[in-house]
């Protein structure tokens, strides 16, 4: 093994190692703001739009799409369903 192929398999290694930290970074940092979210519809009367500008989605129509996406009901259904609930 020549000079090259040692650095290119150490920072190769580095590099994987880092993106699989930053990976689990952002997966607890998307779980906790998923437990936010939910915490903020259901205790809070906040109106969706102000929870989604707290939690920092600039754009409503994304953060609408994207927890439909994770919960499989909009926003408003989902408040809606777990009030109903208690």
């Amino acid at each position: 093994m020549d000079m090259a192929e040692a650095v290119r398999g150490i920072l190769t290694a580095q590099s994987g190692a880092n993106s699989v930290v930053f990976k689990l970074k952002a997966y607890i940092a998307d779980r906790l703001n998923e437990e936010l979210t939910r915490e903020q519809l259901i205790a809070t009367n906040k109106s969706i739009s102000e929870v989604a500008d707290g939690l920092g989605y600039g754009n409503f129509s994304y953060f609408a799409r994207l927890f439909r996406k994770v919960h499989g009901v909009t926003p408003h259904d989902y408040r809606k369903n777990v009030r109903s609930r208690a």
